[in-house]
């Protein structure tokens, strides 16, 4: 049986549709970008004309 990656899935709908998040990090910063890419610990996030790579322990919420 295979295990469903609830994370994976949220993170891979966002890349594929392009829809825009913010990004809440645990130190009260905040980013409003595009998911590009992740991994099993960053995501690869852009936001203007910059990427920027936040490793997930980092993260503490995502919104639409």
């Amino acid at each position: 049986m295979t295990q469903h990656n609830l994370q994976d899935a949220f993170l891979d709908k966002y890349k594929n549709e392009g829809t825009e998040l913010t990004v809440f990090l645990l130190n009260g910063f905040q980013m409003k970008g595009t998911v590009l890419d992740f991994d099993k610990y960053v995501i690869l996030i852009k936001v203007g004309d910059k990427q920027n790579l936040i490793y997930k322990h980092a993260i503490s919420t995502f919104v639409e």
